[in-house]
């Protein structure tokens, strides 16, 4: 399994799974049924780290743990590893597009 590392600005070190498709469909199932927009997108990226989150300083994370995101990062710490999902996505490139006649 792929894995990234990276150190916090506060010098804690983290590990985080790769991530895969489904992970975000799966992260929005766990979320639940939440009514505003902006709060469910917040609950399927809170429920995306606690999916991917592996280690934090070298111990690795069990459910428990995980599921009490907000007892283990600063919002300042948690703000950098959203950062870092992000950098370790791949960019897409918008592919070429071409017209064609199909049959209907």
């Amino acid at each position: 399994m792929e894995a990234i590392k990276f150190k916090l600005s506060t010098k804690r070190e983290v590990v985080m799974k790769m991530p895969q498709v489904g992970d975000q469909e799966l992260a929005a199932e766990r979320a639940g049924d939440i009514k505003n927009p902006n709060s469910y997108a917040l609950a399927i990226q809170n429920e995306l780290v606690k999916l991917l989150l592996y280690s934090v300083d070298g111990e690795k994370l069990t459910g428990a743990k995980k599921q009490n995101i907000k007892a283990l990062f600063t919002l300042g710490e948690y703000s950098e590893i959203i950062l870092a999902l992000g950098e370790a996505l791949p960019k897409p490139e918008v592919p070429k597009l071409n017209v064609v006649t199909i049959e209907e």
